[in-house]
């Protein structure tokens, strides 16, 4: 009886010790970061007069994120379109909304679009390394709201310009896009097919991002 006592007492230390959820694994972490960008990312269509026609059309199409509640970033490309009209906004959860152009940079080729809609804001990476993995979030012609998987193959400096080239597949409706890290900070914004090689992807860096955005007084 006097052995039963202890063991009993120890068994009971045990039971009421708090249960600790487990760590998440590293691929659990990697779909709750492109999941919560994914809903962050935004389909974008430029209609714009064509005089020919005397008509709105969609003139082009691409991506964009939510960097502010009202304010989203694309590459200035995909919405310089002439005689644009307007810009129609879908969010992933299914919601219509109206865009103006803002401010844009031409060079650095980045635009912002003030919107009706409100979304969550994504980060940006604090760090870009080469080899490190990128995930890319967008609407491409042939499929909307798809990732796509690949390394950062290289960071190219160009004058006072940064960019990042990765292996990943892609369409002309990604553009402007959000390039993520595994936690769902933003690395770069998809800018760009190669002509030779449509399996690599160019960006516009975050370093580029953040002094653009800081420059026009958006909290980053």
């Amino acid at each position: 009886m006097k052995k039963i006592i202890p063991l009993i007492i120890i068994m009971w230390l045990f039971s009421s010790l708090p249960v600790t959820a487990e760590e998440p694994t590293a691929e659990q972490s990697r779909i709750t970061g492109i999941e919560k960008a994914m809903k962050s990312t935004v389909k974008l269509s430029v209609i714009a007069n064509q005089n020919a026609l005397n008509m709105n059309l969609e003139a082009a199409m691409g991506s964009g994120f939510f960097i502010a509640p009202n304010k989203i970033i694309t590459a200035s490309h995909v919405v310089l379109v002439p005689g644009v009209t307007r810009i129609d906004v879908t969010t992933y959860d299914g919601r219509k909304c109206t865009g103006k152009l803002g401010y844009r940079d031409e060079v650095i080729d980045l635009a912002i679009i003030e919107t009706d809609c409100t979304g969550e804001s994504l980060k940006l990476a604090r760090k870009v390394s080469m080899g490190s993995d990128v995930y890319m979030l967008g609407n491409p012609k042939s499929i909307d709201w798809i990732v796509t998987g690949g390394i950062v193959s290289s960071i190219v400096k160009e004058s006072y310009h940064y960019t990042i080239i990765a292996d990943i597949s892609g369409e002309h409706g990604n553009s402007g896009g959000p390039m993520i890290d595994s936690k769902g900070n933003v690395i770069g914004i998809a800018q760009a097919l190669n002509n030779q090689d449509r399996y690599l992807i160019f960006g516009i860096h975050a370093y580029d991002i953040s002094r653009f955005l800081t420059r026009i007084g958006v909290p980053i």
